[in-house]
């Protein structure tokens, strides 16, 4: 009977001596899991319509930061970048239009829709997303060419991580 009655008293001095801890998923409550890789997902999407008649150059940095300059010859283009060195920057990407040589302009109006998405991806789980969704944009002929100089040249998709991954811009 003596054995018995001790066991109640090893049980209780074991919790105080030795504490009971636990591996929480409490979303409340996460562990720090350090930044590894970084990549960035650029896409870009034309019209028929204004690949036929522009030259449409993409300009971006590569994983290096060296310039690049790619030519659109289908309706979409994507480039993924991925840096594993922190601190890093995304300087994202820029479109430029130049009617295309020799073009007749025979129709009334043109199609010239486009969109682009940009998604930062941290430890192959993406955590920022946007970009402008591909709508219908209608040019008349006589605008066509001022259209071309006059839209693009906005960069899209810059972003930029400090020493431990997190992002600063």
């Amino acid at each position: 009977m003596k054995i018995i009655g001790i066991l109640p008293l090893l049980a209780a001095a074991s919790l105080f001596l030795f504490p009971a801890t636990s591996c929480s998923n409490n979303p409340d409550d996460p562990e720090e899991i350090p930044v590894y890789t970084a990549s960035v997902e650029y896409s870009y999407t034309v019209s028929n319509e204004l690949l036929s008649l522009a030259d449409i150059v993409i300009s971006y940095s590569d994983h290096e930061g060296a310039a690049q300059k790619d030519t659109m010859y289908t309706t979409s283009w994507t480039r993924i970048i991925t840096k594993n060195t922190f601190p890093c920057e995304f300087s994202g990407f820029t479109v430029q239009y130049t009617l295309k040589e020799g073009t007749t302009l025979s129709q009334e109006r043109y199609d010239f829709s486009d969109g682009y998405t940009t998604s930062l991806i941290l430890n192959y789980k993406t955590v920022i997303s946007g970009g402008s969704p591909v709508e219908p944009t209608v040019v008349l002929r006589d605008h066509v060419e001022s259209y071309l100089r006059t839209h693009g040249g906005q960069t899209h998709g810059v972003y930029a991580l400090d020493a431990n991954g997190n992002v600063i811009q």
